[in-house]
């Protein structure tokens, strides 16, 4: 529902410093310069992944946690506050 608002805002007010046309895709249309992607791929040269780690990712793609895994992962996120939407969010699913 915010998009649809944002969308009507963008085509009635003529927002002044917001460029976008379309409120759910600001980029449609446009493209990067050529020195903007230079930019980006200088920013990202230091983050290379592996062979191995693409090849372990695709690899565990749409693949079920182990219970061990699961058991890790509930560890890990005990104790942690979550807002009372969520928590209610959770419980609707049966997952909390």
């Amino acid at each position: 529902m915010t998009i649809f608002w944002e969308q009507e805002a963008l085509d009635n007010l003529d927002p002044e410093y917001n460029i976008a046309l379309v409120a759910s895709n600001p980029m449609q249309g446009r493209h990067h310069s050529e020195e903007t992607k230079a930019k980006i791929g200088a920013a990202n040269a230091g983050n290379d992944i592996s062979k191995a780690v693409q090849a372990s990712v695709k690899a565990r793609k749409g693949k079920a946690l182990s219970e061990e895994h699961k058991s890790k992962i509930a560890a890990a996120l005990k104790g942690r506050d979550m807002s009372k939407q969520t928590e209610a969010s959770l419980r609707a699913r049966g997952i909390h």
